[in-house]
C-alpha cells in the first residue's frame, strides 16, 4: 500500500532530523596481534602512512595520540623490555588492539564548507578520556602503550593497543581475554565500558546480536546508503511517498451511537494509525541502518589493517630481496677479488720460484768453482808438503851427519858452516811458504765477504 500525505513532515521526518528515536550506543571491538608485521600494518593505518579509503586527508590534523609514539612496534617492544620479557612464543600474543567508538550522532560531527571540522568537542573529549581510563583500569597503566584517536573518518573512534602482561610479569592474553570462552570476556568488557560512559547518554549495544560479517563490497554499499540517509538534505515542503509494510487499515464503522462513520472521520483515523505504524517502521529502519553503518565502519577498520599488514609484509619482503641481492653482489665482488688475489699470489710465487732456481744454479756454479779451486789448492799443498818433507829430510840427514861427526870428533868448521847455510835456506823456504799461505787465505776471506754482501 502507498500513502501520499503531508502529515509525514511533522510525524515521520522529525525522528530522522530531530528527536533521537534510537538510543546511542557504545562500540568496542578487540583483536589479538601476534607478529611485528601485524603491528607494522596497524601502525601504518594509525599514522596514515598508508592510504585509508574512508579517511579525509584534510582532517588529518585533528587526529590525536595522547599515549605512545608513531612507532607502534617500538612502543610494544619497550614494554616487553621493561618487563624483562626477551622471548615471545611463535604463536604468542604481543598486543591486543581495541577499537572504541559510539553511534555517529553522539559526536555530532560535520565538516563546514570551508573545510573546518565541527563536532561536540566537550562530549567527544570526555568520551575518549573515559575510554583511555577504562583501558588502563582493565589492563594496567603500563600495559597501555598506544592510544590513537581518529577524527578524519566518518565516525570518530580510538585505537587502544595494550601489551597483555600480568601483575606477575607474564605475557598472557588469556589472563585478560579468557580462553575458549573469550567471547564472554568481550561481552563483559562491552558492558563495563558502556557503564563507564552511560552518563553521557550512551547505552550498551544489544547482547546476542546475530549480525554477521559480510564482504567488503557489501559493507561499502551499506556505508554509502547509511551516509545518504544521514547527510542527504530533505525538502520538507515536498510531498513524500512512503511504502507502509505490514499495515492494515481499520475498517469503517457501520454502526454506532451516531450511525455509520463519516468518510472524513474514517480517513482521519486511517491516517492516524498509518502515522503511528510508519513512525515505528522508520525508527526501526533507521536503527538498522545505524547498526549497519557502525558495523561497516568497524569492518573497514579491520580491512584497512589487514591491507596494511599485507603492504608491510610486501615491503619487508622487497627489502629482504634487495638486501639479498646486495649480499650476492658483494659476494661476487669478493669472489672476484679473491680470484685476482690468487692469480697475483701464484704469479708472485712463480717469480720467487724462478728467482730461487736462478740463485740455486748460481750457487751450484760457485760451488763447482770453489771445489775446483780447493782441488787445485789441495794438489798444490800436497806438492808443497812433499817438497817441504824432502827439504826437511835433507836437513835432518845433514844434522845427523854433523852429530855423527861430532860424536867421532871428526867435525870441521866447514861442515858446520854448510849445515847452517842449508838450514837457513830451508827456513827461508818454509817462511816463504807460510807467508804465501797467509796471503792466499786473506784473499779468499775477502772474496767470501763480498759474496755474502
Amino acid at each position: 500500500m502507498y500513502l501520499l500525505t503531508h502529515f509525514a513532515k511533522q510525524n515521520i521526518i522529525s525522528p530522522l532530523r530531530g528527536k533521537k528515536t534510537k538510543p546511542m550506543m557504545t562500540v568496542l571491538r578487540a583483536e589479538k596481534i601476534n607478529t611485528n608485521a601485524q603491528l607494522g600494518g596497524a601502525n601504518a593505518h594509525c599514522t596514515r602512512k598508508m592510504e585509508v579509503p574512508n579517511a579525509d586527508p584534510a582532517l588529518f590534523e585533528y587526529n590525536q595520540r595522547p599515549v605512545g609514539t608513531d612507532d607502534l612496534v617500538r612502543d610494544v617492544q619497550a614494554r616487553l623490555d621493561s618487563a624483562g620479557i626477551t622471548k615471545v612464543r611463535k604463536n604468542g600474543v604481543r598486543a591486543i588492539e581495541h577499537i572504541i567508538s559510539a553511534s555517529p550522532e553522539f559526536f555530532n560531527k560535520f565538516k563546514e564548507p570551508g573545510g573546518r571540522l565541527q563536532y561536540d568537542k566537550q562530549r567527544t573529549d570526555e568520551f575518549f578520556e573515559i575510554a583511555q581510563k577504562w583501558v588502563k583500569d582493565t589492563y594496567g597503566d603500563e600495559n597501555l602503550v598506544n592510544f590513537t584517536i581518529h577524527m578524519d573518518e566518518k565516525t570518530p573512534h580510538a585505537h587502544a593497543f595494550v601489551v597483555p602482561i600480568t601483575p606477575e610479569g607474564r605475557l598472557s592474553a588469556r589472563h585478560f581475554t579468557g580462553g575458549s570462552d573469550g567471547w564472554k570476556k568481550l561481552k563483559e568488557q562491552q558492558t563495563s565500558i558502556a557503564k563507564a560512559v552511560e552518563h553521557l547518554g550512551l547505552k550498551r549495544g544489544k547482547e546476542g546480536s546475530k549480525a554477521t560479517h559480510q564482504t567488503l563490497k557489501e559493507f561499502y554499499s551499506k556505508v554509502e546508503k547509511a551516509d545518504e540517509i544521514l547527510s542527504k538534505p530533505l525538502n520538507l515542503d515536498e510531498e513524500i511517498k512512503i511504502k507502509i509494510r505490514g499495515f492494515k487499515a481499520p475498517e469503517r464503522a457501520t454502526e454506532g451511537l451516531f450511525g455509520k462513520e463519516k468518510e472524513s472521520e474514517w480517513v482521519a483515523r486511517i491516517e492516524e494509525k498509518a502515522n503511528e505504524h510508519t513512525k515505528k517502521q522508520v525508527e526501526n529502519n533507521l536503527g538498522m541502518k545505524m547498526d549497519t553503518y557502525i558495523e561497516a565502519i568497524e569492518m573497514l577498520e579491520v580491512k584497512s589493517i589487514k591491507a596494511a599488514e599485507v603492504s608491510v609484509k610486501a615491503h619487508e619482503q622487497k627489502y629482504e630481496i634487495g638486501r639479498l641481492e646486495n649480499r650476492v653482489k658483494g659476494l661476487e665482488k669478493e669472489q672476484k677479488s679473491l680470484k685476482e688475489a690468487k692469480i697475483a699470489s701464484e704469479e708472485k710465487l712463480n717469480n720467487e720460484i724462478e728467482k730461487l732456481k736462478n740463485e740455486n744454479n748460481s750457487l751450484k756454479r760457485q760451488l763447482a768453482g770453489v771445489k775446483a779451486k780447493m782441488e787445485e789448492k789441495v794438489q798444490a799443498l800436497r806438492w808443497k808438503i812433499g817438497k817441504y818433507l824432502k827439504e826437511l829430510s835433507s836437513r835432518v840427514r845433514s844434522e845427523v851427519e854433523i852429530f855423527n861427526k861430532a860424536e867421532n870428533k871428526d867435525l870441521s868448521f866447514n861442515d858446520l858452516h854448510r849445515a847452517f847455510g842449508e838450514s837457513k835456506l830451508i827456513q827461508k823456504d818454509v817462511d816463504k811458504y807460510i807467508q804465501e799461505e797467509k796471503e792466499e787465505q786473506g784473499i779468499e776471506m775477502g772474496r767470501r765477504g763480498k759474496l755474502r754482501l
